[in-house]
């Protein structure tokens, strides 16, 4: 009899976890690449199912400036998109 596997979408603890395991997610948008990338340096946010690629050790100084910049560029989508209106 075969052994069952984890309930539900739980991934195994031992090796990558599988693509259909995670719902499709659109890229991240570029603006927000760059700021991972400038800020946090973070080359991608792209999931990479490796730990060492996908988890990082980042200052929370570098994290509030990251969200600033995230919640400034939004700020300005917002009043860019209320003037074309």
């Amino acid at each position: 009899m075969p052994t069952p596997g984890p309930p539900g979408n739980v991934p195994p603890r031992n090796g990558p976890v599988h693509p259909r395991m995670h719902p499709a997610e659109p890229p991240p948008r570029p603006e927000l690449v760059e700021i991972a990338r400038r800020v946090l340096s973070i080359p991608t946010l792209e999931t990479r199912y490796s730990d060492s690629l996908d988890f990082h050790d980042v200052a929370v100084w570098c994290v509030r400036e990251a969200l600033e910049r995230a919640y400034d560029l939004g700020r300005a989508s917002n009043t860019t998109s209320a003037t074309n209106d």
